[in-house]
């Protein structure tokens, strides 16, 4: 099965959510219709606004696939404990979008 890993980065002060998979291209067309994606030559990935972002309407776009998380918080703050202790995917990628947002307006 085909798998997406979701990560959340800031880029050039925004903040993105990083889809990372191996070749296929079939998933690369999918990817390229997403509003707002774009490729990261220097992360070698694909990468939307959080803004951009419903987890429902991506599942259901990307029935086939399987989706992993990777939490990129500093390791040791009270932010990494929320995220560990969301109990899925919806509460986390909330969680997240809400961390970077704060750490961009700060």
């Amino acid at each position: 099965m085909k798998t997406i890993i979701l990560e959340t980065a800031s880029h050039r002060n925004e903040p993105r959510l990083l889809l990372k998979f191996d070749y296929d291209s079939i998933l690369i067309e999918k990817v390229k219709k997403l509003k707002g994606v774009r490729w990261s030559q220097s992360r070698k990935c694909w990468h939307i606004p959080v803004e951009n972002f419903a987890l429902n309407e991506f599942k259901e776009y990307f029935k086939d696939v399987l989706f992993e998380y990777n939490n990129i918080s500093k390791s040791g703050s009270s932010q990494t404990a929320c995220l560990n202790n969301a109990g899925n995917i919806e509460e986390k990628i909330t969680n997240i979008s809400r961390i970077i947002m704060t750490s961009i307006s700060q």
